[in-house]
């Protein structure tokens, strides 16, 4: 979360973001969850995003194409994934690709009057990619620390059952 933390709050002083966030793709639930760490928000100012089943949604598109969005002023990107009041300028929706399947977004909402340049998505995006490789990756080292623990315990259990058993030789 502290390298999150940085990367994101590095990308929104050098974009003069309001917000930057990613969410992560909860895909069983049909959900985005957002990720500590967020940039220009306080703690529990983001929340989870149910995604709907249309595929028009820019949500939807930005997670499925694999292309970034761009929604300037009042057509907003999709409201209910910003606080109220952040980005109301211009809202970058970038996805998280990892091994060509999506994983999450990157949002990035700047000020009315504020104008990302080519140069600004581009950087947007590579950190989209960064950080869904790093968040990713931190989700898997989890899974298998968890695998682990369960696999010692049922371990600890099998050799204290052998040991009790006494069997005779045949």
């Amino acid at each position: 979360e502290p390298d999150l933390r940085r990367t994101l709050a590095e990308l929104g002083n050098l974009l003069h973001a309001d917000v930057v966030a990613c969410y992560m793709l909860a895909r069983e639930i049909g959900m985005l969850r957002p990720e500590p760490g967020a940039f220009g928000v306080g703690p529990g100012s983001l929340h989870e995003v149910r995604l709907p089943g249309n595929r028009d949604d820019p949500l939807n598109s930005v997670l499925f194409t694999g292309h970034s969005l761009l929604r300037s002023g009042a057509d907003g990107a999709s409201p209910r994934i910003l606080p109220r009041g952040y980005g109301s300028g211009q809202v970058l929706l970038a996805p998280m690709i990892v091994e060509k399947e999506p994983v999450g977004v990157l949002v990035v909402g700047v000020p009315a009057g504020r104008v990302l340049s080519n140069k600004d998505i581009d950087l947007a995006m590579a950190t989209a990619s960064s950080s869904g490789v790093a968040l990713e990756n931190e989700r898997l080292l989890r899974d298998s620390r968890q695998q682990l623990r369960h696999s010692t315990v049922i371990k600890e259990v099998a050799l204290a059952v052998n040991s009790t058993l006494e069997l005779s030789h045949v």
